[in-house]
């Protein structure tokens, strides 16, 4: 993986030549947070160019500020009271201005720079000649093109043409909200703001170090987030958002929903900022996959960490209300361009999520979600009676997990045919286990190639798909549920942690995830607790990482130890952030420790017309954050939407929930 070029910012520096000038200010222009003028802004910005005048005159050190009468600014003065927005310092010092502190009232999502955090707050930016913003030279026009100011002896005046010297210059800085201003290596374009922390600007001119900016990074005081954006209700046990409030972009208020562990601990704190990172990445109730476009099947991950965590928000009931708008791209008839093509994980995973939102119908979007899924079971006579399979998708990406997925969807919304189970069960192998890609064929005596070898995932979602069965009154698997827990036990590193399977077979967050939610589910608390300790050892959270570049992404989880130090010395990369999502995604499941048996409250009840049949942009010249670099050939193979072989490995390397 390559690592990202810092943007070039206000860090004292020799002066550079001219060849060098300009090769340097066209990287920082191409891999910087700052985009070329004319590119789109980010949400929730300053609403116009910062060079309009108000219609009010104000004498106050804020009458430089820019607000549209027809729109809402996105900042207020004074710090930001809650951990939502972040609070943006400039201090005058010598220039003789005092101060300016501003909060930027919004939440703040990943990729939001310094320099983002700077123009939102509606501070005019001035950026030197050839460079754009890379080097700031001018905020809210001091120093003034003619104004002398005493770097020591004699005088300077900045004409912007120039990088400033190290003797007159304005230096970034940056805090966690009760924290000490640390002086930024890396320039604002460059280095992603703490959500809930500050940002500071301090002018420095003379000899010696700069000093950071007069305002202590405290915030007054920490307020709860308004509970009454939107109405609750309640369906099938469980709170849900209403739809207005989700259209509405509203927060709502979070609540945790009944789990094993106190409301206290560590494990589940853990598990709520992570849900919330996972939240913040969200861009219209959708996550991208690794070539940009949306992944349905990763935004449902979000949506389950989410209950799982028990941060019932507005963001939840958003992804439900997008994913409605686009099932047809999901399940198969816009993929394949056949109204009657299925894919059957897709289909399992979409009706545990109506269960999981407790809901007390599967409809959706004209779709039985509960009679679309029967539908994929094969039938005595066919090659492998009771199991889920994709249909009309020219080939069958359907495996362990996606059978599992269905099993639960089932048990949780009426009961579960016996075929099913039993063809789940005859996935489980003597030592305990279960293989991922089912038969094909072989029996586990056969041997232990990719079809065959021993899975973690595919053995943590059984269990627990076992589980759910056994809650509606199925009966005979006690002795598989024994087998398949002493197995995942004996599977755990000294440290706590999981691998998956033959692809994934080193410790890694996913697989310790669904490990740590099947053994909680099964009754292995101390196991449990253990994986809950090396899932909080590899995430952004606490001292360890405070003060790093992965301060930006709090509560996110590396998919393994190597990616967290990685993530501390340069922060997490872009190419790189598909992975942290879905590993993050998994491990909220087991931090959180409440079983896809019970996920989201007591399992709703049975459809009775089923169970018989079986923001404001930002200055124009403002940047967006880094170029978005697409996986050309992965993306174009999703879009196809093939089922073959690759796309199976594609999936096992990202292990759990697939579809």
């Amino acid at each position: 993986m390559w690592r990202r070029l810092p943007a070039l910012g206000n860090v004292p520096r020799p002066r550079v030549g001219l060849a060098l000038a300009v090769v340097v200010g066209v990287l920082a222009t191409l891999l910087s947070t700052p985009a070329a003028a004319g590119s789109p802004a980010p949400r929730g910005s300053s609403g116009v160019p910062a060079s309009t005048p108000r219609t009010t005159p104000d004498r106050s050190l804020d009458a430089a500020a820019v607000q549209s009468p027809a729109t809402t600014r996105a900042w207020r003065r004074g710090e930001c009271r809650n951990g939502r927005g972040v609070t943006v310092v400039v201090d005058f010092r010598s220039l003789g201005r005092g101060k300016i502190v501003r909060c930027v009232q919004r939440r703040i999502g990943r990729g939001f720079s310094g320099l983002d955090a700077l123009q939102a707050a509606g501070i005019r930016v001035r950026g030197v000649d050839g460079f754009g913003k890379s080097f700031v030279c001018r905020l809210q026009g001091r120093p003034r093109p003619r104004e002398d100011v005493k770097p020591g002896p004699g005088t300077y005046r900045e004409k912007c043409r120039r990088i400033p010297p190290k003797s007159a210059y304005w230096s970034y800085w940056y805090a966690r909200d009760g924290g000490r201003w640390r002086y930024s290596k890396t320039g604002a374009g460059g280095r992603n703001v703490i959500r809930g922390g500050f940002e500071g600007w301090s002018f420095h001119a003379g000899r010696g170090d700069a000093k950071p900016p007069r305002r202590k990074p405290n915030r007054p005081g920490r307020v709860a987030d308004p509970a009454s954006f939107g109405s609750v209700s309640r369906a099938g046990g469980v709170s849900t958002v209403s739809a207005v409030a989700a259209s509405a972009g509203a927060a709502a208020p979070h609540r945790l929903t009944p789990s094993r562990h106190s409301s206290g601990d560590a494990s589940t704190r853990a598990a709520r900022r992570a849900a919330e990172w996972l939240l913040d990445d969200l861009r219209s109730g959708r996550l991208p996959g690794p070539g940009g476009r949306t992944d349905w099947g990763l935004t449902l991950d979000a949506f389950l960490a989410s209950r799982a965590a028990g941060v019932a928000s507005a963001e939840a009931a958003e992804i439900l209300a997008a994913l409605a708008g686009e099932l047809d791209a999901y399940l198969g008839p816009a993929i394949y361009a056949d109204p009657r093509a299925r894919i059957a994980g897709a289909t399992a995973k979409t009706l545990v999520a109506l269960a999981v939102d407790g809901r007390p119908t599967t409809r959706m979007s004209g779709y039985d979600l509960r009679s679309e899924l029967l539908g994929l079971m094969q039938k005595p006579g066919d090659r492998h009676p009771g199991r889920f399979s994709d249909q009309r998708t020219g080939a069958d990406s359907s495996n362990t997990v996606s059978q599992a997925l269905a099993v639960i969807g089932l048990a949780r919304s009426g009961d579960v045919p016996q075929p099913a189970l039993t063809y789940l069960r005859r996935q489980q192998c003597p030592a305990g286990w279960f293989r991922m890609y089912g038969d094909q064929g072989r029996t586990c005596a056969d041997g232990q190639g990719a079809a065959s070898a021993p899975d973690a995932d595919g053995t943590a979602m059984a269990l627990q798909a076992l589980l759910a069965a056994r809650a509606t009154g199925a009966s005979a698997f006690q002795s598989s549920i024994r087998r398949a827990t002493a197995w995942l036990v004996g599977q755990q590193a000294a440290d706590g942690s999981f691998g998956g399977g033959e692809l994934t077979a080193g410790a890694n967050a996913n697989s310790t995830g669904l490990a740590a939610q099947a053994l909680d589910a099964s009754g292995r608390p101390a196991a449990a607790a253990r994986a809950n300790r090396w899932l909080r050892s590899v995430q952004i959270l606490g001292p360890r990482t405070a003060d790093t570049q992965a301060a930006a992404d709090t509560g996110a989880v590396a998919y393994d130890a190597g990616a967290l130090r990685g993530a501390r010395s340069g922060g997490i990369e872009p190419l790189a952030r598909d992975q942290w999502r879905r590993a993050t995604a998994q491990a909220v499941l087991g931090l959180a420790g409440t079983s896809f048996a019970d996920l989201g409250g007591h399992p709703v009840e049975a459809d009775p017309t089923t169970t018989a049949a079986a923001s404001p942009s930002e200055d124009a010249t403002g940047g967006t954050g880094w170029p978005r670099l697409l996986l050309g050939g992965l993306a174009a193979l999703v879009a196809a939407g093939a089922a073959t072989a690759a796309l199976v490995r594609w999936t096992r390397r990202r292990p759990g929930l697939p579809a």
